[in-house]
């Protein structure tokens, strides 16, 4: 022993001259073997304070183990390897040792505690039992969302009336479907296919429909955060009447600028008024958007998206019809363009932000003069 408690003896010897595979594989035929086996070795104190040799014997013993069925004998397994020290829990996780451990019944009965409100009584030693309890946790934030309980069978009719309602919180409902992939990712990781090991649990695999369901919903959101452009504008037909050459301004400027298919036909409509002045108008704007129709950052795509208009909005008036594709594009913090009071009132009602033809010019002027300061001063430093 004395010469063990020295540096002069490695680890490795430590390994070879003790812990032989013919006397201690044998012996963890199942998890209370493999236990006990522990115990007798990190009893030795010698033993007990070389970290790489428990490391090793843990290695050994955990890779031989026999097939486990229950998780309480998993658990009682784990807490006496982390009672020898937290290090080595944190050693099973990096090693992926843990796999070892988790036979398809204990899978099983760890998975369907997910429906269990004390499901976090268990430590979560090992990533599966973190997992199971994240996505637990996480199906519980998500019944702050005001009106719908994930736990329970929702319609997609349902959860869009809700996520309407709730539009201002949209982004916080995008982070929640995120992180939800997130964890699905990491239970396929770590624990197998999601569908064919959740299915153990009903109550896991209406929480993920759940999810597809929410998914479905804000697809009719534009909610990709990888989108490319700083700004987004929805124009209303009198904006582009008012001012031809505003499509020009917008030009090289980091913004996309959205005209609603309403638009189009307003102005197909406009552009044979008795009006020869509003006629003349709507025939320059037609012609302005067809200048520019080819370029990446003009969208003609958008329909009107008339289920995200509140109760309170006519889903037949065109006005509403053009909110109602800012709505469709609300994640990104859009700008409503148009010379119409009474319609940037509303628009301002439904969350969004208003601007004046007149104003975004201004505002797009200013932003251009601000970064050329910033250019200038930032030259002068590198001089």
């Amino acid at each position: 022993m004395t010469l063990f408690k020295s540096k002069c003896v490695s680890d490795d010897r430590i390994n070879e001259l003790i812990f032989e595979a013919e006397n201690i594989v044998p012996k963890v035929t199942d998890v209370s073997g493999a236990q006990r086996v522990l115990e007798r070795y990190t009893s030795i104190e010698v033993l007990r304070n070389r970290s790489g040799a428990v490391e090793s014997l843990l290695k050994m013993v955990i890779k031989n183990i026999g097939e486990s069925h229950h998780l309480s004998d998993v658990h009682k397994f784990l807490d006496y390897i982390n009672s020898i020290g937290k290090r080595y829990i944190k050693f099973i996780n990096q090693e992926g040792l843990y796999k070892y451990l988790y036979s398809d019944d204990v899978l099983s009965e760890l998975i369907s505690k997910f429906q269990d409100e004390d499901i976090y009584e268990i430590e979560p030693y090992t990533k599966q039992e973190s997992i199971i309890r994240d996505m637990r946790h996480h199906a519980e934030y998500t019944q702050d969302i005001p009106e719908i309980s994930f736990f329970e069978p929702i319609s997609e009719a349902r959860l869009t009336e809700a996520v309407v309602n709730h539009r201002d919180e949209l982004e916080r409902i995008i982070n929640a479907l995120e992180f939800w992939r997130n964890l699905l990712t990491s239970f396929e990781s770590n624990i197998g296919e999601f569908e064919t090991k959740a299915d153990v649990c009903p109550t896991l695999i209406q929480v993920n429909t759940n999810f597809k369901t929410l998914s479905a919903v804000l697809s009719m959101f534009c909610c990709d955060k990888s989108i490319r452009y700083g700004r987004i504008c929805i124009l209303d037909t009198n904006a582009l009447m008012s001012m031809p050459e505003l499509l020009s301004i917008f030009d090289g400027k980091n913004t996309m600028v959205v005209i609603p298919q309403m638009m189009l036909t307003e102005l197909d409509g406009l552009k044979k008024s008795d009006d020869d002045e509003k006629a003349y108008q709507a025939r320059e704007a037609i012609r302005m958007i067809d200048n520019y129709s080819a370029y990446d950052w003009v969208n003609l795509k958008e329909q009107s998206n008339v289920e995200l208009l509140s109760d309170d909005l006519d889903p037949e008036n065109p006005d509403s019809r053009i909110i109602s594709v800012a709505l469709k594009y609300i994640i990104h913090k859009p700008i409503l363009v148009t010379d119409d009071i009474n319609m940037r009132n509303i628009a301002k009602s439904q969350g969004i932000t208003t601007m004046t033809p007149e104003g975004i010019a201004s505002n797009i002027q200013q932003s251009e003069r601000e970064q050329e300061n910033v250019k200038k001063k930032d030259k002068k430093k590198r001089k």
